[in-house]
């Protein structure tokens, strides 16, 4: 065997063997490689995207490669869907890279980049700022306007929002940079379709007897932490979906996710509002209507644990939610 490692992933790579192939694990990559990390190889010269499906101490290869670079944590499979693909590949006898690769949105595996800008914020103390904004007024009026702007936030603006704001030229916001006024960083943009959107807070509603009775069965079956099946039976405007959404709300008091399954026919704006306006900032869609970029944003926010609802067609099954509930 080659030079040794301190421990061994077994890894799926994309568009390669349909088998896992041994990379070495050096000391400081050990605890961050885990099962569902995805990973970047050489599979005969070419670097390609993998998945970790398992890490062990040994390996019986000959010649074993080390691993080139462990992609971002929010990229990753949780254990719970690599258990999920596992039991598919024995049950539809399918492939399980196939598998792998299906739950995984399209933007992932080619490795699309998050949407970055560029990110200003002040450097100095605000009354610094005061300071050198009142003895620029008259000498360079552009970075007077541009420290006003800054002034009357409290963190930071994107750099195109305060070059609008201030109505001054990027020469101008590179030279209080230069001197340390300001600091610039690139940070990722959500893309999310529902981020521009304001929606009016939704009003619980009072649930009949019916509806009462059937949200009770749900609701204690999210108490218990088990698994079981309600099928709610009720003719179109029957009220099934104030059902769902008081169902969500106790999911969430709880601390945990849900996925809302829905046909791509009955994915509308309107269902989207309704949701959105009950449970703000906390909704990810997943449907084909949404750019590469978008599902790549949802997906990513979902595994960070900052969207606890999703709601999306049969794909969204594969969500990478934390500690699902419904």
């Amino acid at each position: 065997m080659t030079a040794p490692f301190a421990g061994y992933a077994s890894v799926y790579v994309s568009n390669g063997p349909q088998r896992p192939l041994d990379y070495g694990l050096v000391s400081k990559e050990l605890g961050d490689v885990v099962i569902g990390s995805r990973v970047q190889v050489r599979v005969r010269g070419r670097l390609l995207p993998g998945v970790v499906i398992a890490v062990k101490e040994r390996s019986e290869c000959m010649r074993v490669l080390g691993i080139e670079a462990l992609l971002p944590s929010s990229e990753a499979l949780p254990s719970d869907l690599i258990e999920l693909a596992e039991w598919m590949s024995r049950y539809y006898a399918t492939p399980l890279p196939l598998i792998l690769s299906s739950m995984l949105p399209g933007s992932l595996r080619r490795q699309m980049k998050p949407k970055e800008q560029l990110f200003v914020s002040a450097g100095k103390t605000k009354e610094a700022l005061r300071t050198l904004c009142a003895s620029l007024q008259t000498k360079a009026p552009s970075q007077a306007r541009l420290l006003e702007a800054m002034l009357k936030r409290t963190g930071g603006a994107l750099l195109t929002e305060i070059l609008e704001e201030a109505g001054s030229s990027r020469g101008s916001l590179d030279a209080l940079v230069a001197q340390g006024v300001f600091k610039q960083e690139l940070v990722a943009i959500d893309r999310s379709p529902l981020k521009e959107e304001n929606y009016f807070p939704a009003p619980r509603r009072v649930l009949n007897d019916e509806q009462s009775a059937a949200l009770q069965k749900v609701v204690s079956t999210l108490h218990s932490s088990k698994f079981e099946v309600h099928l709610l039976f009720g003719v179109t405007g029957s009220g099934k979906t104030e059902v769902y959404l008081e169902a969500l709300e106790e999911a969430l008091k709880l601390g945990k996710s849900a996925i809302v399954l829905v046909p791509e026919i009955a994915l509308t704006t309107q269902l989207l509002e309704r949701f959105q306006a009950r449970f703000p900032k906390q909704i990810a869609v997943l449907h084909h209507r949404v750019s590469e970029g978008e599902r790549r944003d949802a997906w990513t926010r979902i595994a960070k644990g900052e969207a606890h609802i999703v709601i999306g067609a049969r794909s969204a099954i594969f969500s990478p939610c934390k500690n699902l509930g419904l």
